[in-house]
């Protein structure tokens, strides 16, 4: 699929001391962002290279999804 981003290609890396915070960061492009990568599922998710570490199921990855959807809108103002 053209311009499909690839979990493979993504890493993700603490950005606080208690691993709380979390950053995805793409290996390939060198973009970042807070917030799970634009059209990522909770299967992508899951898929990205350690994501095991902070997430053990679709369900837990679904939750963390929608706490960041908040949070996105939040900062948006919205």
């Amino acid at each position: 699929m053209p311009g499909r981003k690839e979990p493979a290609d993504w890493k993700i890396i603490e950005t606080s001391p208690s691993g709380l915070e979390l950053t995805f960061y793409n290996t390939k492009t060198e973009e970042s962002t807070f917030y799970i990568p634009d059209g990522f599922t909770a299967t992508d998710v899951l898929n990205v290279p350690g994501a095991k570490k902070y997430w053990h199921n679709v369900a837990d990855v679904t939750k963390y999804m929608k706490q960041m959807e908040v949070e996105k809108a939040q900062d948006q103002g919205e």
